[in-house]
């Protein structure tokens, strides 16, 4: 995958996806935030199995 973004908007997005990132918890899939991409925006996912967050931003996509 190959993205470009504005960084102040990357920025923005990043932290308030952080609010659903579990710290303490032994599955690994909720201990980050995912970042897929469709047509011309990036959806970035977070989930810490109690509530979860997804948070769209507009992005270059090159490759997806």
């Amino acid at each position: 995958m190959k993205l470009r973004f504005s960084r102040p908007i990357l920025q923005e997005a990043v932290s308030n996806a952080m609010y659903c990132v579990s710290t303490k918890n032994t599955i690994a899939a909720a201990e980050g935030i995912l970042i897929s991409c469709e047509g011309d925006k990036a959806i970035l996912t977070s989930y810490d199995l109690e509530k979860g967050m997804q948070v769209e931003i507009a992005a270059e996509v090159e490759e997806a």
